[in-house]
Order: C-alpha cells, then structure tokens, then sequence
C-alpha cells in the first residue's frame, strides 16, 4: 500500500496541483489511506481478501504521521530526482506556507537511518524552492555530500555558496568542510579555496589536522 501511495505522489503529482484548489484536504485523505490509523468503515460482504473499506474524507492528522508518512514514501520511492521531487513537491502541494520545521525533522531522521543520498535530495529539492538558505543547511548538505563519497561537489557547493565570505562563516562550518577535506586527502584545497583567511585561530586543534604550509 506504502510503495502504491508513493508512486501516486509523483505519478500523479500534475493532478495534485488542480486537487489543491478543489479540495485543500484530499491529500489528507491519501494520507489516512496509507496510514490507515484513522476510524474507518468497511464492507465484510465485499469478495476477496480484504474488505472495501471508505475512509473520513477531511479528517486531520497529526504533524508526526504526516512527517512518518513522508519518510516513507522517501525511503519507498524509485531512487530518481524526478521521483523524489514529485513526491515533496505532492507533500507541501496543500500546505499554505512552506513548513520548513517538519521537513527538518524528515532530514535529521534520513540521517539517522543514514540516507545520505536522500538527505541530498530533499536539501537539494529545498534549495530549488527558495527555501533553507542559511548556513545550517549549507553545513547539513556538505556533509551529506561528503559522507555519499561526493567529496569534489561539496568542494564546488562550498566555493559556490560560501567561499568568498569566509568572515561570516560559524567556525563549525568551517571545521565541517576541513574534515571533508582531510577524510578524503584534498588538503590542497585548503590553499586553493583560500579557507585559510577563514579568521579562526583554534581550526587546526578543532579538526585534528596536521599541517603546514611554507612559503
């Protein structure tokens, strides 16, 4: 039932965007299909296997279940860029603002089950939309990109977004992409991508790097 409900996000996802103006809660309603926690009404006459069940049309569920609900799918879905938007974007198609607290939820839990190539994905979709523009994302998807052995694009992402402002980046974030650098043997790039201007005197002893650099 999950992975049917997953594919009629993305599948159907053109079809959702006229379903929004319609009937703002008819994505609840797939939701309660798929959870199927909600009271329901079923027809033990009907042949087959499972009875014909109707389920409250408008019913609300709560920010959980619809954030499990969503992992799921995520975990679910055909691994495909296209795929996985369609099923985000069918996910805040009746949301009037976007909700970027539960989607940080979706991510911190991805995390935990090491799904670092979806973590990309949803970040990547965020970003897309306008959305999650602060250092704390940038951070979040450097090391999701690092830790899906995609060391050289977070080195692009990390001079894109962030290498010509280096005074206002947290010293966090500049430890996150010195460990990337350091796991994966490109501590040249700490020259080339002049992190070394980065005004943090206690970086080497927070990364745990040994290195010098001679004139």
């Amino acid at each position: 039932m999950l992975r049917a409900a997953a594919l009629y996000l993305f599948g159907q996802h053109a079809q959702l965007c006229v379903l929004r103006s319609q009937a703002p809660r008819i994505w609840f309603s797939m939701m309660l299909h798929t959870e199927a926690r909600n009271p329901v009404t079923c027809d033990d006459s009907v042949k087959g296997d499972r009875p014909e069940c109707s389920f409250p049309i408008g019913q609300k569920i709560s920010r959980r279940e619809k954030i499990g609900f969503l992992i799921k799918a995520l975990l679910d879905v055909e691994d495909s860029k296209d795929a996985v938007y369609g099923t985000l974007d069918a996910w805040v198609a009746w949301e009037q603002n976007f909700p970027i607290a539960p989607l940080k939820n979706v991510l911190l839990s991805l995390e935990r089950e090491q799904q670092w190539h979806r973590v990309v994905q949803v970040i990547k979709w965020m970003l897309s939309k306008g959305q999650g523009n602060t250092i704390g994302t940038y951070q979040q998807l450097i090391r999701a990109l690092d830790m899906d052995h995609r060391a050289e694009e977070a080195h692009n992402f990390w001079m894109k977004k962030i290498g010509n402002d280096f005074h206002s980046v947290p010293w966090q974030t500049c430890h996150v992409m010195i460990s990337v650098y350091y796991r994966n043997n490109m501590l040249d790039r700490l020259v080339k991508g002049r992190l070394l201007k980065f005004k943090c005197s206690t970086i080497n002893s927070i990364a745990n790097v040994q290195w010098s650099i001679h004139d």
